[in-house]
């Protein structure tokens, strides 16, 4: 059990929760062994998916970078940019369609994969033979901006088209979220169901106008053929808006509201008393949390904070974290 204090500073009510999860029991990949009798590399694509999160998914994935390196031989090496058209992934090269073949049936292949919205990574870039140097959108307000924002890649993977391939033999490309996600859990009190002139509409609609998270860089490499992520080592840290995914309405002094924000992070460990969270109402009043402890980020990780905000008492609550394999967790206990 580890203690950890934290400082909450203007007029919160606040308790925290930090959680990560998993879920790499789902999108399982049963291997058969079939080769296509034209010898043509067709694929197959998922995304490993984060429960309760917004950003990419398999059905909002249309496009991503692969490269396919034969070891013996150039002519059946590839570097394209693959498209769903009609639900079939087709290859494209500098924009025209190109057919892609395996040698025979048993040479193995090295794949690699890498998306990430508004980037065309390079052959050096999937490859590891140049890092990619990427920047992370700071305004992640919209369903739209975050997806652009999350970083998917498969690191080189051997594909023996002898065992490796599905049901109707297609190459499998899984994709993993290789930046870290935080998850924000808003419960108002039940004094902000009251408006000042005395009626109980006061979170009909969502009283929170933004949410911002603080004290993380966005510059960052990738490095592709290992899915390693670096945030810039001189980089300042910048302020990142949270996109809100869902709201439910308080109702009297029985029913808090709860307003849900995610946004995406570079993994990397924060400085003590450097990352926190702000919280700005339409009645012009901000509301903030700082943890007076370093935060570590880790790729690939969903974290879950939840923080009841109240006018004007402080509560501390525990903090929880959890692998993301395993679904486990551990209580933190706080001062």
């Amino acid at each position: 059990m580890k203690t950890r204090n934290f400082f909450i500073w203007a007029t919160v009510l606040a308790t925290a929760s930090l959680t990560a999860c998993s879920n790499d029991d789902e999108n399982t990949l049963t291997i058969h062994r079939t080769f296509p009798a034209d010898s043509i590399i067709r694929v197959a694509t998922n995304v490993d998916n984060l429960k309760t999160r917004a950003g990419m998914t398999t059905n909002t994935l249309t496009s991503f970078d692969l490269n396919i390196t034969n070891p013996k031989s150039d002519n059946y090496s590839y570097t394209v940019k693959m498209k769903n058209e009609n639900s079939v992934w087709n290859a494209y090269n500098s924009g025209t369609l190109q057919q892609m073949l395996w040698q025979d049936s048993s040479t193995p292949v090295s794949v690699t994969a890498a998306y990430l919205g508004g980037h065309d990574f390079t052959k050096e870039e999937l490859t590891g033979a140049n890092d990619a140097t990427l920047t992370l959108d700071t305004d992640q307000s919209t369903d739209e901006n975050m997806q652009n924002c999350d970083l998917l890649g498969m690191a080189t993977t051997s594909v023996d088209p002898s065992h490796d391939l599905t049901t109707d033999g297609k190459m499998k490309v899984t994709l993993k979220h290789a930046l870290s996600k935080l998850k924000q859990t808003l419960t108002l009190g039940t004094e902000f169901n009251m408006t000042e002139d005395g009626n109980n509409n006061g979170t009909d609609t969502n009283p929170i106008t933004s949410v911002y998270i603080n004290g993380t860089k966005v510059n960052y490499t990738y490095t592709g053929n290992t899915m390693d992520v670096a945030a810039s080592t001189d980089a300042t840290p910048s302020k990142i808006s949270a996109y809100g995914t869902s709201y439910t309405a308080g109702s009297g002094d029985t029913k808090n509201a709860v307003a849900n924000y995610e946004c995406i992070l570079v993994p990397q460990t924060v400085d003590a008393s450097k990352f926190s969270v702000i919280i700005n109402m339409s009645n012009g009043k901000s509301y903030g949390w700082i943890s007076t402890e370093a935060v570590a980020l880790e790729a690939g990780n969903q974290y879950e904070l939840s923080l009841n905000v109240g006018k004007g008492t402080v509560t501390m609550g525990s903090i929880t974290a959890s692998d993301w394999d395993d679904q486990g967790s551990s209580d933190l206990t706080t001062d």
